[in-house]
């Protein structure tokens, strides 16, 4: 099971109310976000689940509400309709090899990737993911066989991994092969500096294909249409029977996204 999955040790959806000085509703935070604020003093308290900014947000008066007051979303599995609190668990439907490599600037911006699905559900949306990772490739020319390491590298590296993890601990015929490649019998001291001087592969200045993809993306303002990729491909994939009402609902600020990347 992918580790992006999480148990959730409460609902994902809070549908707190977050309101502008004038009182307009601008959006459903969580709970965490909620004190987040009121600790920092920017805001003043409507209720335990409500809060109004003490500034107007970037855009000033103008711009529409980020969602709808009337439609908070709904803590259910989006596959299935599952809503028992404990069969959920929350989950990425871009793989987070592709996610991690992306400026702060945009994984904290842009966090609709991340979605509820129930236990049974939830291997099954993992596999969906892994399987469109390597349609991702293909459809940004990147090649990840380029980012290898030579074979017998590799295997030396791993060897040696596992006898500093066991604190010299090696057979003979390991012993053996690691002589023949270094040419003489490294101590443990001489295989942990080796371990520590190695570099990864680099190619057109990225070190794994999932970030010469991003980068890819970055440099072509493509972000939105990225994302958007990654959700036809679950609703294709996964039918769902419940998807959040807003999961394929351009915001406003979405028209901007790759100008906040690049800022």
């Amino acid at each position: 099971m992918d580790e992006s999955y999480k148990k959730p040790k409460r609902q994902l959806y809070d549908n707190c109310k977050l309101f502008d000085p004038d009182g307009k509703f601008l959006s459903f935070i969580s709970k965490n976000k909620l004190d987040w604020y009121v600790a920092k003093g920017i805001v003043t308290s409507i209720s335990d689940t409500e809060i109004k900014l003490t500034f107007y947000p970037k855009g000033g008066k103008k711009g529409t509400p980020f969602m709808d007051e009337e439609r908070p979303k709904d803590n259910v599995c989006v596959v299935c309709g599952e809503d028992d609190i404990n069969e959920l668990r929350r989950a990425r439907i871009i793989d987070v090899n592709f996610k991690k490599v992306f400026p702060e600037s945009i994984k904290s911006y842009k966090c609709d990737d991340v979605i509820i699905v129930c236990n049974e559900d939830a291997a099954d949306v993992d596999s969906c993911c892994g399987q469109f990772a390597k349609q991702i490739f293909k459809i940004y020319n990147v090649n990840p066989k380029d980012f290898d390491e030579d074979k017998l590298f590799k295997q030396i590296k791993i060897l040696v991994t596992n006898i500093i993890k066991s604190k010299g601990f090696v057979t003979e015929h390991t012993k053996k092969k690691i002589n023949e490649y270094f040419g003489y019998d490294p101590t443990l001291e001489q295989m942990q500096e080796w371990i520590k001087s190695i570099q990864p592969k680099v190619v057109d200045g990225c070190t794994s294909p999932e970030e010469l993809v991003v980068k890819k993306v970055i440099e072509s303002k493509q972000v939105k249409e990225f994302f958007n990729l990654w959700k036809k491909n679950f609703v294709e994939c996964m039918e769902p029977d419940c998807l959040q009402w807003d999961f394929f609902v351009d915001y406003e600020d979405d028209a901007n996204v790759d100008e906040i990347v690049t800022s």
